[in-house]
């Protein structure tokens, strides 16, 4: 069986501060008592209401500012309770905000010690939290009112709605930054408290719930004060998906719609785990059992999803793996290519001209050798000439010269060469000398050209 908890306090009467007296603060926390024990499933033992006025004045539980510090700290402790499922601290009477800090004043308070004699609202928030797997949900149907100004602080209750959240619980305002929280006679109760035990009996999720407030609260104090006033509820939560968390332990069909509606938009975005948590609480939440098998048979199709997306990851993580040994040089391995060196080519023979195309060199013809002659295929023999220029080549059925024969035919021998080489150099700065190339001896190719042609005039003897 579940264990909640409550402790509703509401003070009408201020020993020191008659000035200061409210009206409906006691009813608002009797009522909300018995909602949480009669309609929440909470037991009337479980629920601790602590109320401040004449009628209760002397009690065990009057709210002055001791006796409420010892409720927190010590009576509802973990060591005397154990571990229980959740807890509600509501309180209604005045809140203020002095040096940045949050009070809630009891009812023995006075105005000018209120850092002394003041419930500081973080002292009641840590008390609270020592409970450390219960769902807390903290409610201040107070005026959040700066003392000592004129106007209204934008900051008061700032730093309750930090802490709070720090701390993972659940705050419920009945009015905004610098607002009043309004009674309504007609009502005998306050705006805020009588929306909220509405809303509750309809909407038990924090976003519903606080939609439901905010068009409520509004409409009552317009219904019966017959004014427009500024009175907005808020409701804080740690995180979105708090949002979506029951604040009772039974939910409305209604917060089972949305709560379903909810974990299959979670799923479709991919967002398994937030859908697998909506889903539990939907079986924790549904006692008519109507939604159980489905939201079980959801939760096992999450949970393949997620395993399968940490099997993938797992491969993936160990494709990737590299030797832990002189990581950085591995990885340069596994990521750089070897670099591959091309062959270099061998240096081409220099070129003793820069003229690009060979021309054909006029060779003298012996008589007594029989050569073929052929035509060249660029260049045609200059009509009228009185001289042929042939291009020799290699036939089958030419005669095989030697070297000597070829520098005896010169007419010089051995000097014959010596004179071509020096004619060579002379002529080496014409702008195009003419190449006469010999691949092998006795044939001369145009197409790598290595002697020069030589003129009359330089070179004499030649039988031209």
């Amino acid at each position: 069986m579940a264990k909640n908890w409550a402790i509703v306090v509401g003070i009408n009467d201020y020993l020191h501060h008659p000035e200061r007296k409210l009206n409906y603060a006691v009813n608002d926390a009797q009522r909300i008592g018995d909602f949480l024990s009669d309609q929440a499933g909470f037991g009337t033992e479980q629920v601790i209401r602590c109320l401040g006025d004449q009628g209760h004045q002397g009690r065990a539980t009057y709210p002055t500012c001791s006796k409420l510090l010892q409720l927190l700290k010590q009576d509802i402790q973990p060591a005397r309770l154990g571990k229980i499922d959740r807890l509600w601290f509501y309180f209604s009477g005045h809140g203020v905000s002095r040096n940045g800090r949050d009070y809630l004043i009891t009812s023995d308070c006075w105005e000018s010690e209120i850092e002394r004699f003041g419930l500081p609202v973080d002292e009641v928030i840590a008390a609270l939290r020592s409970h450390q797997t219960a769902d807390i949900v903290l409610i201040l149907d107070a005026c959040r009112q700066v003392l000592d100004k004129k106007s209204f602080d934008d900051t008061i209750g700032k730093q309750t709605a930090d802490v709070a959240k720090e701390r993972g619980i659940t705050t419920i305002f009945s009015c905004d930054y610098g607002q009043y929280s309004y009674e309504l006679e007609a009502l005998q109760q306050g705006a805020f408290t009588y929306a909220l035990i509405e809303g509750l009996a309809q909407h038990t999720l924090p976003n519903q719930l606080e939609q439901y407030l905010r068009r409520q609260v509004p409409a009552l104090n317009l219904q019966h004060r017959r004014e427009r006033v500024e009175q907005t509820p808020r409701i804080r939560t740690e995180s979105t998906l708090q949002a979506f968390q029951p604040l009772l332990p039974v939910a409305t069909s209604a917060d089972l719609t949305v709560l379903v509606e909810q974990a299959r938009e979670a799923e479709l975005e991919e967002n398994f785990e937030a859908a697998k948590q909506i889903w539990w609480q939907v079986i924790k939440v549904d006692r008519s059992g109507e939604r159980v098998l489905d939201a079980q048979a959801a939760i096992e199709r999450l949970e393949r999803k997620i395993a399968r997306i940490g099997s993938a990851s797992s491969i993936q993580v160990k494709s990737t793996e590299l030797p832990q040994s002189e990581p950085r040089k591995n990885a340069a391995k596994a990521i750089l290519p070897t670099p591959v060196v091309p062959p270099q080519p061998a240096e081409p023979d220099p070129v003793p001209t820069p003229h690009p195309t060979p021309v054909s060199v006029p060779v003298p013809i012996p008589a007594s050798t029989p050569v073929r002659v052929q035509q060249s295929s660029s260049r045609s023999p200059v009509a009228g000439s009185a001289r042929p220029i042939p291009l020799i080549s290699q036939s089958p059925v030419s005669q095989q010269w030697t070297r000597q024969q070829f520098l005896k035919w010169m007419g010089f021998g051995g000097a014959g060469l010596v004179t071509a080489v020096v004619g060579r150099e002379v002529f080496k700065s014409a702008t195009h000398p003419p190449v006469i190339s010999v691949a092998s001896p006795p044939v001369i190719s145009v197409a790598a050209p290595k002697y020069t042609q030589l003129s009359d005039e330089v070179v004499k003897g030649l039988p031209f």
